[in-house]
């Protein structure tokens, strides 16, 4: 199976995209033995393809990055002929600003909520009740900051982590698992030591997977556990009721 070459500019995108066309979107018929046909470029999807190809390199998708996508799509055997199925995200794979949530998932884990305590004024009234609410984006860089605040620096840079945790997530491991993974290890006196942690991350997974399972789907879309102990490591006070509750 052959890949893309890179080279500078208009050659390493027609390249690319002749690479496409030619495996995963070959049911078009834009390339002929190895060639584009005439006409090809000019082409609506080819068109399209050349526009979300730039859009993802502007935004720091590289060569290799899509080049590598490009191989994941055949060898899983996706066949499209539209480049944004493949290249489906703005951000490449592993970059921190790269946002984990979905809009229709129901999450569990504290640290994908905002919280915010009741204000009581100096006579003991409520100010203003105390709220909770699911945070709008979760990047991949809040992920690593996660593990690096829960057990350390693990003598990897911060992208190099943050690939790591990428990988796992690619492999089908869920966000709500991969953070309850990563409390269990903090939290685990025998976990090795810096440097080991992160390759050791992945054993905790089982265990993280069969507590959410044992605790069964979470109420009314909010995470697990009480607003009180959860709001605790974000500066709430323990012990404070749901709004309303």
């Amino acid at each position: 199976m052959t890949t893309p070459t890179r080279r500078p500019g208009v050659t390493a995108e027609r390249d690319a995209l002749k690479w496409f066309f030619g495996h995963v979107g070959a049911s078009l018929g834009l390339v002929r033995k190895g060639k584009l046909v005439e006409g090809a470029e000019s082409h609506p999807l080819y068109q399209g393809a050349l526009e979300t190809l730039r859009s993802r390199l502007a935004s720091g998708w590289s060569l290799t990055d899509v080049t590598a996508a490009f191989t994941r799509a055949q060898m899983n055997g996706v066949r499209t002929v539209r480049l944004v199925e493949v290249l489906s995200t703005s951000y490449p794979p592993d970059s921190l600003e790269q946002n984990l949530l979905s809009a229709d998932e129901g999450y569990r884990h504290h640290e994908l909520w905002n919280y915010e305590s009741p204000r009581i004024r100096s006579d003991g009234t409520t100010a203003s009740a105390g709220s909770i609410s699911r945070k709008a984006a979760y990047t991949l860089g809040d992920l690593a900051d996660y593990y690096l605040d829960r057990i350390g620096s693990d003598a990897i840079t911060r992208r190099t982590l943050g690939a790591g945790l990428a990988r796992m997530l690619e492999q089908g491991t869920s966000l709500d698992a991969l953070l309850t993974a990563i409390d269990i290890c903090a939290d685990d006196p025998g976990r090795p030591g810096p440097g080991a942690s992160f390759y050791a991350l992945r054993n905790y997974v089982p265990r993280a997977s069969e507590e959410l399972r044992r605790k069964g789907p979470s109420h009314a879309g909010l995470p697990d556990g009480s607003f009180g102990r959860a709001a605790a490591r974000h500066g709430a006070g323990v012990g404070d009721p749901l709004p309303g509750g």
